[in-house]
């Protein structure tokens, strides 16, 4: 251990509050300090000491460190000591360590009449407690309409019932009772005195910070110019005394004033007076920003009394409902013998209130029984909130500061506020102990010295008191930076490049190569680049960067064998903001060849297999719910076509429910559709029969059993990932029955609701992290992780501004947007502002916004520090324009965004960060790009009305219709021509066939032969598959191929003219032989090769094994090659003598064969060995 974490495990120094720096070994030192307690002359007896967490991951972890400390010690300790530890041993998994909430269950069981609680009690899972309080929230509502509650009606008619109703949901779930109870009993009066209290001393000065953005950079821009004119550097002084008051919000009204008529030059005249041009105008477009932002900002200083009023009278009403939904809340969980989460951590607070006798310390030591805790382990303090933190203090008691109590924490990592985690009380923490009493941890041991180098010059002046940039507290000495400074320990790697990278998509750039931006001589503005566009043209930008990277050799070091190693995409993390937009990325990556899997987010109930369970399901519990029983029939559950839905739909006027009864009698159902539905309508009637009779798990597991919709998944795209998914859902609904007493119909409604409201839940894993694949997560899915390369794209995402009808803070309390007044964006860009608002909301605006930016500024800084080798840093915007969001306006403050280079001022014997800026364009329109995705969106299903489908449909089926194209009645039709389709007819299996078109896709791909990346090509042709091809045929197809692109003949063919190779002929031939009947050919070589010498050569790609494969392959083969020859012939390529047939299927290296005599005897020939072949394999 290094001499930082030694002096954390000092012993006599009482209580003690550690500032553990990111990869400083942390868990670490809390497992040793927690083995400290146990050991000596004051060893602690197991049971006393406790340990909290925060998640049952962290809980395991510490669990697991503990227990391989003791196995050491046991081990090479001292023999006198090993008995002792083989004890502590034995009884640790019921030593008390483990979350908050699992503490204060445990708590309350164990003084269960003093708790006032059953016992028995169950605790609710997430989704239960939210199932029962949408009923208590329904039961208050119907209970309200039909008593004409006035607090409802008047709220109704001023927001609408649809808000109201999510509004009580979230304030049923997030307040207490007790809360609710004194906003209901407030005072108008008090309340507006509470309000302006607050506005003063937190809501106007942290208003009045949100210019700090703008007045650093006026401030920057200043600061250089000392030797200047005397007009200037009078202007100077003025500004610079103003522009420091308001970014620390202790500001008057009259200082803006003053600034407002300060900050302009226009009276700055003459060509003495500035340096240069350039200064002068980046001086003044910047005062400019300032002082439109400051205009914006004094408007919503001023509060309008009478919306005020509006809100205080809106406010009462709002909390009458809640409390009445509270308590009918109450009483479901009550009638269930159920405690939701929050219950467990209030109840227990009630009891240290109510009973402190039970956890006093001055009981004798023989007295104690096990419910007296001697000493307190807390990971992850910066996470908890007030509720949390009285719990430890009551627990400590009296010696609360004298050695009860070691918590470890980060008030940088604090990124939970919408947990209801404040940082804050960590600094009060802080400030509470003695200096004795906080001790830090800066060691990295984590990241490699350029990433460490460049986190500390990035968050220098980060992360201060009150909101502030400063980040020193005011009773600390440090230097400008130490505070947040990591030291690095590990060694760098012996890379010539930058481990940090700035990677930006130019789509200005990439539109004015097309002509699309406007120019400098263009006098119209410049159009609005969309956030999508921009979102997907980075994306791209990316996965082309790291294909490259991967392929050329990333050099990471490899924590098992102890060396370095070059990197795999399983050694990639992407970490976003918010997953809502993880699409494009998912997109692009996919296009190069990538396996991903994504960890975070609401992505589960946002698949498509589980909406089809869903529906399954709902048509179980609800036979006549049409919508569900479209989408199971038309599922792979039971795989009807649109034609019988169509028909089931409208032969009975009882809809989908009558036409499946009475299928047998549709005469327009084919005969697949018609043994479909039977199997439907009776699966349906089996499954419908049983399910309130058996569990919701066990009737689910068999729905899937039975209906064979696992079996289908596996075949498709992604199948592992769908079957896993499945299988989770039936997992959750084991745990729906576990809670008792719920039927189908509550399981479906839950489901219905997550499916339209996804909570965070994850995708089912099908690998471990270190498998093969690209991990997509949220930052705060990656809290407690570390990766060899992280990427943190999207990087200039603003704050998501969700349209809020009320709020609640700490201090505040329940805070309601007026209703007069449209919501606003909260953004810097924000043209409209109304201003005038009500005191209590716009005092909640000001401290949300500050707390958020703030928490945007830790959640970047999780990020950046997960990395341990490589840290790249992406976005799609503009450079040339203003960033949004606070992590990059960080970052462009710091850093040169074009060159990489640190603009800020480091401390004496801070190294500088090497940075490399890589500004990609995105890819263009070329002739090759449209059609690769003019290929690919052939294949995505467009949205018709249903009236376009049923024209389309009559149209097609019944020749009444007008417009459909008729026989004449009075000529008898000729017999069909047979049609041999040859890309349909190959006799391969299904496995074989996907691999055989992915191959030939590549080698239709022009791009193949002017030198681009196999893997990139085999990527794009992957994506445009139906379904898309996974990795293992993107590998087995490019293993294929490997081998030919390295032969003569295709560098041959590389070497040949520009304009020399196209794509493939494609089309159909009437083939007859004087005397017979026609035989219709339809297929298509895969290129067409202009030789100088045999002019235009058709070639055709084989994985037939020229006869060690399948013969009839072989043969369609061959007659791809004939046809090609006749129908390039008649596109006018000349006379066609010479063919290739290039044989990918042998067991050593491909053999192209050189096919002379394309002529009519060929196709003779041909047919006569495709039918041999066809009457040998099928008979």
């Amino acid at each position: 251990m290094t001499d930082q974490q030694r002096g954390a495990l000092a012993r006599g120094v009482g209580s003690l509050v550690l500032s553990a720096g990111a990869g400083c070994g942390k868990t670490t030192v809390l497992a040793e300090r927690f083995l400290q307690e146990l050991e000596g002359d004051g060893a602690r007896p197991l049971c006393s000491v406790v340990a909290l967490t925060f998640t049952e991951k962290a809980a395991r972890e510490l669990r697991q460190r503990i227990r391989a400390r003791c196995r050491e010690k046991i081990e090479f300790g001292q023999a006198g000591e090993a008995a002792h530890w083989r004890t502590i041993l034995r009884g640790l998994e019921a030593a008390p360590i483990g979350t908050f909430h699992e503490f204060c269950g445990q708590m309350l069981r164990s003084h269960a009449v003093e708790s006032r609680i059953d016992p028995e009690s169950v605790i609710l899972d997430d989704s239960i407690a939210r199932a029962l309080r949408d009923q208590a929230l329904r039961i208050t509502l119907r209970a309200a309409l039909s008593d004409q509650d006035l607090d409802l009606i008047d709220l109704a008619v001023d927001y609408g019932l649809g808000q109201i109703y999510d509004t009580l949901g979230e304030l049923v779930g997030s307040t207490t009772r007790r809360d609710l109870e004194t906003w209901v009993g407030q005072s108008p009066e008090q309340v507006l005195d509470l309000w302006r209290t607050l506005w003063e001393r937190e809501g106007r000065p942290a208003l009045l910070r949100q210019l700090s953005h703008a007045v650093r950079r006026c401030r920057e821009a200043l600061l250089p110019l000392n030797s200047v004119s005397p007009k200037l550097a009078a202007r100077r002084a003025e500004l610079l005394p103003l522009l420091d008051d308001v970014e620390a919000g202790n500001c008057p009204d009259s200082r803006l004033d003053e600034l407002q008529q300060v900050a302009r030059i226009s009276d700055l005249r003459g060509k003495d007076v500035w340096p240069s041009p350039e200064i002068k105008e980046q001086i003044q477009k910047r005062l400019e920003k300032l002082r439109e932002a400051l205009a914006k900002t004094r408007r919503r200083l001023v509060w309008n009394p009478k919306l005020t009023e509006e809100e205080i009278l809106s406010r009462r009403r709002l909390a009458r409902l809640a409390l009445k939904a509270r308590h009918e809340y109450e009483r479901l969980k009550e009638d269930r013998h159920g405690l939701d989460f929050d219950d467990l951590q209030l109840r227990f607070v009630e009891l240290l209130r109510e009973h402190p006798e039970i956890f006093n310390d001055s009981r004798r030591a023989e007295d104690r029984d096990g419910s007296m805790f001697e000493f307190i382990l807390v990971d992850e303090f910066q996470d908890t909130d007030r509720l949390q933190s009285e719990i430890l203090q009551r627990l400590g008691g009296s010696e609360f500061l004298n050695g009860r109590v070691f918590v470890v924490g980060d008030f940088k990592q604090s990124i939970y506020g919408f947990r209801g985690a404040e940082p804050a009380i960590f600094r009060e923490w802080q400030e509470t102990f003695p200096a004795s009493g906080r001790r830090d941890l800066g060691e990295n041991f984590r990241s490699v010295p350029g990433v460490i180098h460049f986190v500390n010059a990035l968050y220098a002046e980060c992360f201060g008191p009150s909101g502030t940039r400063r980040n020193q507290p005011e009773d600390r000495d440090d230097p400008p930076g130490e505070l947040n400074r990591l030291a690095p320990m590990r060694d760098g790697l012996s890379n010539p490049r930058p481990v940090v990278e700035f990677l930006w998509a130019d789509l200005e750039s990439a539109r004015s190569a097309t002509g699309e931006a406007t120019g400098p001589a263009k006098k119209s503005p410049r159009p609005k680049v969309k956030v999508q566009e921009l979102r997907g043209a980075e994306a791209i930008c990316l996965a082309r960067h790291l294909r490259e990277r991967l392929d050329q050799g990333w050099t990471i070091f490899d924590r098992k064998t102890k060396r370095t190693r070059f990197a795999g995409p399983g050694d990639v993390a992407f970490l976003f903001r918010a997953m809502t937009d993880v699409g494009p990325y998912e997109s692009a990556l996919a296009r190069e060849g990538f396996d991903h899997h994504t960890v975070g987010g609401a992505a589960f109930f946002a698949q498509q297999e589980i909406h089809d369970v869903i529906n399954v399901l709902s048509v179980v519990e609800d036979p006549l719910d049409e919508v569900a029983m479209a989408g199971a029939l038309r599922s792979p559950f039971f795989s009807m076509s649109d034609n019988g839905l169509y028909w089931l739909a409208t032969s009975f006027p009882g809809g989908l429910t009558a036409g499946l009864a009475g299928s047998e009698s549709i005469e327009n159902l084919s005969p697949t559709d018609r043994r479909q539905a039977i199997r439907a309508r009776t699966l349906l009637a089996s499954w419908r029969e049983t399910k309130d009779r058996v569990p919701i798990a066990a009737l689910l597991a068999r729905i899937l059993d039975e209906s064979g919709y696992e079996a289908a998944l596996v075949c498709e795209f992604l199948g592992p990932r769908k079957l896993a998914n499945t299988r989770k859902l039936v997992s959750m609904a084991r745990g729906f029955d576990r809670q008792g007493g719920f039927l189908v119909a509550d399981f479906v409604a839950q489901l219905r609701a997550h499916r339209d409201d996804p909570p965070r839940e994850e995708q089912a894993s099908t690998s471990d992290e270190e498998g093969s694949s690209i991990r997509l997560m949220s930052i705060h899915q990656a809290k407690g992780l570390e990766f060899p390369i992280v990427v943190v794209p999207d990087l200039n995402r603003s704050s998501d501004q969700r349209n809020r009808l009320a709020a609640t803070h700490p201090e505040l309390g329940l805070v309601v947007r007026p209703s007069q007044a449209e919501p606003t964006e909260e953004d810097s860009n924000e043209e409209d502002d109304p201003g005038g608002g009500s005191l209590g909301w716009e005092t909640y605006r000001a401290i949300n916004r500050e707390q958020e930016e703030q928490e945007s500024l830790r959640l970047f800084y999780v990020a950046t520090t997960r990395a341990r080798d490589h840290l790249i840093l992406s976005a799609g915007f503009p450079l040339d324009q203003e960033p949004k969001s606070t992590a990059l306006r960080l970052l462009a403050e710091r850093f040169d965004l074009k060159t990489g280079n640190c603009r800020a001022s480091l401390p004496d014997g801070w190294p500088m960060p090497e940075v490399e800026v890589s500004i990609r364009v995105p890819p263009t329109d070329t002739e090759t790009d449209r059609e690769e995705r003019s290929s690919k969106i052939s294949h995505v299903p467009r949205k018709l009305s249903l009236d376009v489908l049923r024209e389309a449909i009559e149209r097609n089926l019944n020749p009444s219709v007008p417009g459909a194209s008729l026989p004449d009645p009075t000529r008898e039709p000729p017999p069909p021509a047979p049609l041999i389709d040859l890309n349909l007819v190959d006799g391969l299996s299904e496995r074989s066939r996907r691999i055989d078109r992915l191959v030939r896709t590549i080698v239709n791909d022009p791009r193949l032969f002017r030198g681009e990346s196999l893997s990139r090509i085999a990527a794009r042709a992957a994506a445009i598959q139906v379904p898309a091809a996974h990795g293992i045929l993107i590998r087995e197809a490019t293993r294929l191929l490997a081998p030919w692109l390295e032969s003569d003949l295709f560098q041959q063919f590389r070497r040949l003219p520009e304009g020399s190779i196209r794509r493939g002929c494609e089309g159909s031939f009437a083939w007859q032989p004087e005397g017979r009947s026609a035989t219709v050919l339809r297929g298509a070589c895969d290129l067409m090769i202009r030789d100088p010498d045999d002019g235009w050569m058709p070639l055709v790609v084989s994985l037939g094994g020229l006869g060690q494969g399948s013969p009839l392959h072989f043969a369609a083969c061959c007659l791809r090659l004939y046809l090609s020859a006749r129908i390039a012939e008649g596109l006018e390529l000349g006379p066609i003598r010479v063919g290739w047939l290039l044989d990918l299927g042998s067991r050593q290296v491909p053999h192209p064969m050189r096919i002379h005599n394309l002529g009519e005897a060929s196709i003779e020939e041909g047919l006569a060995l495709f039918h041999s072949a066809y009457e040998s394999m099928y008979g």
